[in-house]
């Protein structure tokens, strides 16, 4: 049996000016495939994977928004029995509270 073209020392092997051309083009052709494909993956789920990686940050910036709105609902003596036998439901602030700058101590 032949010695495959993996086994051979690279030292002993040559290869011709027209060899290495047509390995760049090889190469070359491949790299401008992959670049294509995954252009064409980018565009088709881009805002799946941007949604996919925004979660966790969203996730923590919601829990610290109504962490800070419940807060400063509480500062103004806002609570859930000051709503109780008025019809009102109190389930907690989604957004914080947002005081203008004229009116920040």
């Amino acid at each position: 049996m032949g010695e495959s073209e993996k086994t051979r020392d690279p030292l002993d092997c040559t290869m011709s000016l027209g060899d290495h051309l047509e390995e760049l083009r090889g190469r070359l052709i491949l790299a401008i495939l992959g670049l294509a494909i995954g252009s064409i993956v980018s565009l088709v789920f881009g805002t799946r994977i941007i949604r996919f990686i925004e979660r966790p940050y969203d996730a923590v910036k919601e829990a610290r928004d109504a962490k800070t709105a419940q807060e400063a609902l509480e500062a103004m003596g806002v609570t859930p029995e000051s709503f109780k036998g008025r019809g009102y439901e109190f389930k907690g602030a989604r957004r914080p509270l947002r005081v203008p700058k004229c009116l920040a101590l």
